[in-house]
């Protein structure tokens, strides 16, 4: 079986080889499209499960690209099954800054978006935010 990984790179090389042979006014080749039928979830990177934050009011999130990903969802709640959500985004890069949080206690997932296709969510974790003492 061939990871996804794997996969992407032969697809890279057909498209580029169909291109290639697309300028050549002697080639058969008919050219075709190729449809991405699933995303991984992001894999995160910070912060870590479990940490606390004393030193700033926001929080950094970050996260590694997905193949394939055109922008990211990304949710930030005080409450582990994101009912209630104090921060969603949109966006288009692998991280994101939160608002200046209260202290307390927050979780954040991620997933990736092409198009209609979207990844299952990433990993949930979770982090303390706490004012000095």
């Amino acid at each position: 079986m061939m990871t996804k990984k794997t996969q992407v790179a032969m697809l890279c090389m057909l498209a580029l080889t169909i291109g290639c042979m697309r300028d050549d006014p002697s080639s058969k080749l008919i050219p075709v499209g190729v449809t991405l039928l699933s995303l991984d979830p992001p894999t995160l990177i910070g912060p870590n499960d479990g940490k606390f934050l004393w030193s700033s009011n926001s929080v950094l999130a970050r996260w590694r690209a997905v193949p394939g990903a055109e922008r990211y969802q990304f949710e930030l709640s005080d409450d582990s099954t994101f009912g209630r959500l104090r921060e969603a985004y949109l966006i288009d890069s692998t991280s994101v800054r939160s608002q200046v949080l209260p202290s307390g206690k927050y979780y954040w997932h991620v997933r990736a978006i092409a198009g209609n296709l979207q990844s299952k969510w990433s990993e949930r974790r979770s982090f303390w935010r706490k004012d000095r003492e």
